[in-house]
């Protein structure tokens, strides 16, 4: 690509405001000779929404108490759960119809699934990107559901597994509701490089000398996704995260 041997941003200085800047310009660039897939907008996660709030809003407050006193990742936030959540809907009703299934109560119990797992999945974020804050999100979601009533399985096991791109489920279900949320959390790898990426990766302590070649997770995801909406964009939002990443490390390097 031309604007590879290019500087796009004047300065060549390695710092955190630089990288943003440069970026930014350079996903400019790329979106307009490449088609990046536009995630679903808040016109079609409307109705996922209204039906979080109205049928969940005590489990949203509890959420909500829950994080509110935690150190959490940027971008990890309470927003964050109420976005994946409804995004996780969004797409658990497209495999749906994908796959087919009928029946107005069987589709909105994969729905109404995917919803909370998706509410629940990061709940314990703070506790870092490894093991430790799915297990403990696991325990944390059923302690929370049982305190409204709700005793899934499936949404816990989700929780518990919602990092695991090697996870096989065998259950119908199961495999709707995980990939819906696995897909949902894992479009923005692509997608932060243009914005939050590097602001967290600042905000943690990654020197600008080392966040320039973090990127090696990214190629495995492009394959990874599990439904089939996901398998449509993904890969996609992965090459736009790569091409940004790989233009950083050659313009700072």
């Amino acid at each position: 690509m031309k604007s590879d041997k290019i500087s796009l941003y004047m300065s060549s200085h390695l710092t955190y405001e630089n990288i943003q800047k440069e970026a930014e310009a350079f996903a400019a660039i790329y979106r307009k000779s490449h088609k990046v897939p536009k995630l679903p907008g808040e016109k079609e996660l409307l109705k996922y929404n209204k039906l979080l709030c109205m049928k969940y809003s005590h489990l949203i407050e509890l959420v909500k108490n829950h994080v509110s006193h935690q150190n959490t990742w940027l971008a990890h936030d309470f927003d964050h759960l109420v976005y994946i959540s409804v995004l996780s809907s969004y797409v658990s009703e497209k495999e749906c119809e994908f796959r087919k299934i009928t029946g107005l109560n069987n589709v909105n119990d994969i729905i109404h699934k995917a919803m909370l797992s998706g509410l629940l999945h990061d709940i314990e974020r703070q506790r870092g990107f490894g093991e430790d804050h799915m297990i403990e999100g696991e325990q944390t979601a059923i302690r929370l559901l049982e305190k409204v009533g709700i005793s899934v399985k499936i949404i816990t096991e989700t929780v518990r597994h919602h990092d695991h791109a090697d996870f096989k489920p065998t259950q119908n279900i199961l495999q709707i509701v995980y990939g819906s949320v696995f897909d949902a959390d894992h479009f923005r790898y692509g997608l932060e490089r243009e914005d939050t990426f590097w602001k967290m990766k600042e905000k943690i302590g990654v020197s600008p000398e080392d966040v320039i070649h973090d990127y090696k997770f990214l190629p495995p995801l492009r394959n990874a996704w599990k439904t089939h909406y996901g398998k449509e964009v993904g890969p996609k939002l992965i090459d736009f995260g790569l091409a940004v990443a790989k233009h950083i490390e050659k313009k700072f390097s």
